[in-house]
């Protein structure tokens, strides 16, 4: 699951630097991935403070909820502005938005400890199955 959110917050940052290259098409980027950080935060706000399993698979759910919203977004982006995700230049304007976005992935990345222990779990089981399936849906890859 560690690489699952991981990949699913590298596509965001992918689009991140190609968004902040120009006015228009990167500022709609922006405009679609901008609203769904709350719902980041508020999955590591559960992740990095809870050892319940059940609140654990409710907040994975919650976020996968706000992931269906937001890949065929990602999908419509990406074949709308081919190459989007591998521009590298990042205006100043757009780097605290990157700052957040690169925070936020490091966290990720390291909040699987945390739920390495709950994948026993049932609820928690299925959670993941779920958000393999929505990060494969926007072409998300990753060796076991």
């Amino acid at each position: 699951m560690k690489k699952n959110i991981v990949l699913f917050l590298v596509l965001i940052l992918c689009l991140l630097p190609g968004y902040c290259f120009s006015a228009d098409k990167y500022d709609e980027a922006a405009e679609v991935l901008k609203p769904y950080l709350p719902a980041m935060k508020r999955y590591l706000y559960v992740v990095e403070n809870t050892q319940n399993s059940v609140e654990l698979a409710r907040a994975m759910n919650q976020l996968c909820d706000k992931m269906e919203e937001l890949a065929p977004k990602i999908r419509r982006l990406s074949k709308k502005y081919p190459g989007l995700e591998y521009e590298q230049r990042v205006p100043a304007r757009h780097m605290q938005f990157r700052n957040e976005l690169e925070l936020l992935v490091q966290r990720f990345t390291q909040s699987y400890v945390r739920i390495i222990p709950h994948i026993g779990n049932q609820q928690v089981r299925k959670a993941n199955g779920r958000m393999i399936g929505i990060l494969t849906s926007v072409g998300a890859t990753w060796q076991p």
